[in-house]
């Protein structure tokens, strides 16, 4: 067929397919030659015997991109079919939340196993709401079903970010911070005299994330910015950077208002907090804690000419504001231990630990948050009672099962005990709650599910549900 042109030799298919009469041969002047019947003829069986011998247009296969491959190419072996089939009601259940959904991909880490391929659609509600807990294969998977690229932060976003929007580019910023403090800093030095005031006193505040000293020269610059807002962002970052002038003159400022005075007689030492007079003492006292912000312990001794060991055991023995400004003091130093033994003087308790240092102890590694911890025990009294958000803070911080001791711990405390006993006699005035549950289970380690699900056995089905499903499944996990 390559003597026919390429539309005359379509027309002519046309037209011996649909037949002559009703579709004549097209005009053309490399078909003039077969205005008889016999040549027609002849063309046609030509066409027929080319189109026997000829193939169909090879298929364009799309090349697989590199997210689609790193769904496959993830390490971890996938979950026993006994552990998926445990995973349906939870995957299927619409009062699954983030909660549930960390515990999930929590068993998996630790179990060291990851979803099969096929469960993955039904999964996306539950990966979509902790997506800092993905492993490779669930990565590459919401970015498949999302259209983002694999990578938190893609390369390419990162050389055309002036092109995103003003809240993509502070997202694409606070990921880049996260991972290349410096780079995430050069990123908005070059383009940071073009910027409006707004977005300019936006990025400032986007590199309090892991602010080091080498951020002090940028922030130098900043603090003489022609907005205000701009250079009072730089610095207030400069007073959180220790050697710099600002933070000595905030040290200054906090440390007007702490002593260490002698007794009656001059026996024995105590720390004293000045507290600001003029204000409720809730309003006084936090006007104290902004001003120790970020400071460190170490510091604070050296300006009480004494030792961090000395100024702890100066501290008093309750949850007095000394206490209270020591504690985060120590933990901005990565001082634990230290910090372990004030809380323990102080007994404080454990709600108050994680609604006032929540933020401290989300940069410290879990060894570090389970040390503190365990000296945040006491769980006594109606104050005591962990609420949702409580219980939600509590499993971030443990990233999985936590140790023996703080869940034994746990599960004594007079007041879940309380609420257990109401709950499982039908009494209303039970404060126990789903969330409760879901976190005893995510916190459970491997030896200690059989005696949570003996506690879940007498509660209403209404209220262990959740707990229950998650609890089947940790239990057809592997053991770690």
């Amino acid at each position: 067929m390559t003597f026919f042109e390429p539309d005359a030799a379509q027309g002519l298919r046309q037209a011996f397919v649909l037949g002559l009469s009703r579709k004549p041969l097209p005009k053309s002047a490399s078909l003039e030659h077969l205005e008889d019947k016999e040549r027609a003829l002849a063309a046609l069986s030509l066409i027929g015997q080319n189109l026997s011998f000829s193939r169909p247009p090879a298929q364009t296969v799309a090349e697989v991109s590199k997210v689609a491959r790193t769904l496959h190419d993830d390490a971890r072996p996938l979950m026993p079919d006994t552990a998926r089939r445990a995973l349906v009601p939870i995957l299927a259940a619409k009062k699954a939340d983030d909660l549930v959904a960390q515990a999930v991909l929590d068993r998996c880490r630790v179990a060291c196993v990851r979803m099969h391929p096929f469960d993955l659609p039904d999964a996306l509600r539950l990966l979509r709401l902790a997506t800092s807990k993905l492993g490779a294969a669930e990565r590459a998977f919401l970015a498949l079903a999302d259209g983002a690229t694999q990578s938190a932060v893609d390369l390419d976003q990162i050389a055309h970010w002036l092109e995103l929007p003003k809240a993509d580019r502070l997202t694409l910023i606070r990921l880049v911070r996260s991972q290349d403090p410096d780079r995430a800093r050069t990123l908005i030095a070059d383009s940071f005299a073009g910027e409006t005031a707004d977005l300019r006193a936006s990025l400032i505040e986007a590199l309090a994330m892991k602010l080091g000293t080498n951020d002090v020269q940028f922030l130098e610059s900043a603090a003489s910015d022609r907005a205000a807002k701009v250079r009072e962002a730089a610095q207030s970052l400069l007073g959180d950077i220790p050697g710099t002038a600002a933070y000595a003159a905030r040290v200054d400022a906090a440390m007007a208002s702490l002593s260490i005075k002698k007794g009656v007689l001059g026996l024995g030492r105590s720390l004293v907090l000045a507290i600001p007079t003029g204000k409720k003492a809730s309003e006084a006292f936090e006007a104290s804690e902004r001003e120790f912000r970020q400071i460190s312990i170490d510091d604070i001794a050296h300006r009480l000419k004494t030792t961090v060991d000395d100024l702890v055991d100066l501290t008093p023995s309750d949850e007095s504001p000394v206490t209270l400004i020591l504690i985060p003091a120590a933990l901005t130093a990565r001082k634990i231990d230290e910090a372990a033994r004030l809380a323990k003087k102080a007994k404080l308790s454990l709600v108050l630990a994680l609604r006032r240092f929540y933020h401290l102890l989300t940069p410290l590694s879990v060894e570090q948050r389970s040390t503190f911890l365990r000296s945040s025990l006491s769980m006594e009294g109606p104050g005591a009672r962990l609420t949702g958000l409580d219980w939600r803070r509590l499993c971030s911080l443990f990233e999985g099962p936590t140790t023996t001791e703080l869940f034994d711990h746990l599960l004594a405390a007079p007041v879940l005990r309380e609420d257990l006993s109401l709950a499982a006699a039908g009494d209303s005035k039970s404060r126990l709650d789903c969330d409760a549950l879901v976190a005893l289970v995510a916190l459970a380690q491997q030896d200690r599910l059989a005696m949570l699900n003996q506690i879940l056995e007498p509660l209403p089905p209404a209220l262990t549900q959740m707990a229950r499903a998650l609890l089947r499944f940790a239990l057809t996990l592997p053991p770690t």
